[in-house]
């Protein structure tokens, strides 16, 4: 017991905190968690109230609050609450393991889905090769255009057609257009019917037709980009939710930042972009409360999401190199982790990011922790 209880002797604080006590015995634990709160409000510095809210969340397995009352009360000098936030912390450990070990009947979901795109695959694969087998079998060849006849030219842009018949030295030389071959892109090669050249040009051979190339939609992704592969409504919400947030030093995370999620898990991969010009004395810690916010975010947007990966892509080389971006930080975190700190609306503190909120952290160590200029 700390100073003010010793002093109290009789007092109200000590009433009272045996009414906790006896509440606690009685595994009345919502009864002894309000009651308990009501007493920090008015008695802040006392150590063991701390300790009691712990012992309250701990009986009921909410390891995360367990560990963040236990460190109060050792925070507020009861040093008996060392043991128990120890014990707290391994069995929050042990809880995070387990979460992410997958059932027996995961597994076998796991392996039947594995299969049926293994299965689909091979299918796939099949019906390529069969088509492409009967494509070339079908497929007349036709002979080359000899270099000393007359070989029409048809622009499709002009509207015109000229005909020339060069030599055979001088057909591929400056000057003269040489025959494409069928398929190139913006040619194609149509074969004309017999007797349909002038008068006096022999044999038919094929027509050059020049025109526009097929359609191809303008790709703007670079290098740097992680917008990347097809989206579904969820992913799009999710990453608009994340966008709206911002970097300590303003820089915005719209265009920056991308989802893939599997509503049928409740898990999802984010992946997001380091600004390379984020000036910080700590990056790695930076961007781990990031990425906290960014799981805030997507938890507090998507209801049945309940696990998340982030992941942290930097360009180390600058976009006048061509642009190299690697994963410079991963972490993984649940809804049970954050939602919490979510209900009562407060921060956790850089320590409780890497010992409550995130079951794993990694920081690639090629990456300098400073950041880079």
């Amino acid at each position: 017991m700390n100073e003010e209880l010793e002093s109290a002797g009789t007092s109200e604080l000590t009433r009272q905190m045996e009414a906790v006590r006896r509440l606690l015995r009685e595994e009345n634990y919502d009864a002894a968690i309000t009651l308990t709160r009501e007493l920090i409000e008015d008695h802040p510095d006392c150590g063991e109230l701390y300790g009691a809210l712990g012992d309250a969340y701990a009986a009921r397995r909410m390891w995360p609050e367990a560990v963040e009352w236990y460190h109060e009360a050792v925070e507020h000098g009861d040093n008996s609450a060392q043991e128990k936030l120890s014990e707290a912390r391994e069995q929050l450990g042990a809880q995070v393991r387990h979460r992410d070990e997958p059932s027996a009947s995961e597994l076998e979901q796991q392996r039947t889905r594995l299969w049926i795109v293994l299965a689909s695959a091979g299918a796939v694969i099949v019906i390529a090769a069969v088509v492409a087998s009967l494509t070339w079998l079908t497929t007349p060849s036709s002979p080359p255009p000899l270099a000393d006849q007359p070989v029409r030219e048809t622009s499709a842009r002009m509207g015109r057609s000229a005909e020339y018949a060069p030599g055979r030295d001088a057909l591929y030389g400056p000057g003269h257009m040489p025959p494409a071959p069928p398929g190139a892109a913006g040619v194609s090669a149509i074969p004309t019917s017999p007797g349909s050249g002038a008068p006096g040009e022999g044999p038919s051979v094929p027509t050059i037709v020049v025109g526009p190339g097929p359609h191809r939609p303008e790709d703007t992704s670079t290098s740097e980009t992680v917008l990347v592969g097809p989206r579904s409504d969820r992913d799009i919400v999710l990453e608009n939710a994340i966008g709206s947030l911002e970097w300590p030093d303003g820089t915005a995370m719209r265009n920056a930042v991308s989802v893939a999620m599997d509503p049928h898990l409740g898990y999802a991969m984010v992946t997001f972009e380091i600004p390379r010009g984020l000036q910080t004395r700590n990056l790695y810690a930076t961007v781990v409360r990031q990425s906290y916010s960014i799981a805030a975010a997507a938890m507090s947007t998507d209801p049945g999401l309940n696990f998340v990966t982030l992941r942290g892509l930097i360009d180390l080389t600058g976009s006048e190199r061509g642009g190299r971006s690697v994963v410079a930080f991963r972490g993984n975190t649940s809804r049970e982790s954050i939602q919490g700190w979510l209900a009562r609306n407060r921060t956790p503190t850089q320590q409780q990011l890497w010992s409550q909120v995130f079951a794993t952290t990694w920081w690639n160590p090629g990456v300098p922790r400073t950041g880079l200029k």
